[in-house]
C-alpha cells in the first residue's frame, strides 16, 4: 500500500483505513448529501453508511485490524506542509484480495477553523469523546482502481471543511484542503503470493 497525500493538517496524525464490503454491498465515497445536519462536515458517523466499515487500519506499525482504527499513535503524521507519504506491505484475507475493486481508502483529520491543529471547536468525536471531531472527521476518500480488478463504482466525496481546489477524478473528489490521494501496490499474500495493482488516481 502506498499513499501520497497533500493538503492535510500539518504536523497532525491522520487515521486512515481501507473501508468497504467484501460481500458484494455497494459502498462508495460519500457526497454532500451525507452531511445530514448541514454543518458543512461529513462526520465519520454520517459517512459510514455510504463508505462502510473498516476492513484494514493503515497503521505505520503493528496491528492493522479494525481494532486499530483509532490508534492515532501509530497513524502517519503530515509534515509541516500538510504532505503525507505512507508505504507498507500488509497481508490481507482472501476476501479482501478478491473484492479489492469494491474497497476504498479514507483518510481522517480536518482543520475546520484553520488554526493549524485539531481542537474541539466543532465538538467531540462521536467515536471517542476524548478526541475532537476534527481529528476523526473524514478528510478524503479514494475508490480503489486497477485494470486487473474491475471497474470503479461511481461516487465522490466532499468531506472536510476546505475547498476541493479542482482536484477531481472519475472515482474521487477530495476535500479538506485539496487533498490528493494516490494508493497503489496493495499486495495480497495468500498460500501463494498474489499481487494486485490497486490505484486511486488523484
Amino acid at each position: 500500500m502506498k499513499i501520497d497525500a497533500q493538503g492535510l493538517v500539518p504536523g497532525q496524525p491522520h487515521a486512515q483505513h481501507i473501508h468497504g464490503s467484501t460481500d458484494g454491498h455497494d459502498f462508495r465515497c460519500p457526497d454532500k448529501s451525507a452531511d445530514e445536519d448541514g454543518d458543512g462536515i461529513v462526520t465519520t458517523a454520517e459517512g459510514l453508511p455510504m463508505y462502510g466499515d473498516i476492513n484494514i487500519s493503515l497503521t505505520t506499525k503493528g496491528d492493522t485490524s479494525k481494532d486499530s482504527g483509532l490508534a492515532v499513535d501509530r497513524m502517519p503524521v503530515a509534515d509541516k506542509d500538510g504532505k503525507l507519504t505512507y508505504s507498507r506491505t500488509i497481508t490481507v484475507s482472501k476476501d479482501v484480495a478478491d473484492h479489492i475493486k469494491d474497497l476504498h481508502v479514507v483518510q481522517h483529520g480536518i482543520d475546520r477553523n484553520g488554526d493549524g491543529k485539531y481542537d474541539f471547536g466543532a465538538g467531540k468525536s462521536e467515536l471517542d469523546p476524548k478526541l475532537p471531531q476534527e481529528a476523526t472527521a473524514p478528510a478524503n476518500c479514494g475508490m480503489v482502481k486497477g485494470a486487473a480488478v474491475g471497474s470503479v463504482p461511481a461516487g465522490s466525496v466532499e468531506t472536510g471543511g476546505g475547498t476541493t481546489g479542482g482536484v477531481e477524478s472519475p472515482g474521487m473528489l477530495a476535500a479538506g484542503g485539496a487533498a490528493v490521494l494516490a494508493a497503489g501496490g496493495l499486495f495480497a499474500v495468500r498460500r501463494r503470493t498474489r499481487t494486485v495493482d490497486a490505484r486511486t488516481d488523484g
